[in-house]
């Protein structure tokens, strides 16, 4: 899966302040948006990016005098992007080495989008639910092309009480193979 897919079902929307905003201004639009960065971007330059963990640092470092500066004196200069062919699973890699939440995605020199590791867990998730999906139906239809196939993952077993016949309590729908009780 690329970058291109999540950008496409999250949108390609950029939401950016200039250089010499104030720290404050800054900070209430990520407080609005509820958003964790912001790219500082100038004439649509990308120059930076503020994230939650610059504001927290350099208010540690030097107090609340610093909502007056610009955002280029706590900005980010550095910046790592990607680009829309990578892949999720490299930007994945790519964020938990670097230790940042943002990534933004620059093709030709512009900046087309913003990736965050929320949006990244979000598309996991939703890609492990349908892989789901599609076994639950692989097995559904599996189970009535072959009934013997049914009857082990869930109809009656024809082994079910072949306990009772050894002095031991019935198996009462366990399925030693699977670690599950039947339904039903």
């Amino acid at each position: 899966m690329t970058v291109r897919a999540i950008l496409d079902t999250k949108g390609h929307q950029i939401l950016s302040v200039e250089p010499d905003a104030r720290l404050a201004a800054a900070v209430k639009i990520l407080g609005e948006r509820k958003i964790g960065a912001v790219l500082v971007m100038s004439q649509g330059r990308l120059e930076g990016i503020l994230s939650e963990r610059d504001i927290v640092r350099v208010l540690g470092e030097r107090g609340a005098k610093v909502l007056d500066e610009p955002v280029s004196a706590v900005m980010t200069r550095k910046v790592v992007s990607c680009r829309q062919s990578d892949t999720v699973a490299g930007i994945m890699e790519m964020m938990t080495l670097g230790k940042f939440r943002h990534l933004p995605v620059v093709e030709d020199g512009k900046v087309v989008g913003l990736i965050s590791i929320g949006d990244i867990v979000k598309w996991r998730v939703r890609e492990y639910e349908t892989e789901q999906e599609a076994l639950r139906d692989y097995i559904k239809t599996a189970c009535s092309l072959f009934p013997a196939l049914g009857a082990l993952l869930g109809g009656t077993p024809p082994f079910a009480s072949l306990g009772a016949q050894n002095g031991a309590p019935p198996l009462n729908g366990f399925i030693p193979a699977f670690g599950r009780a039947r339904a039903g």
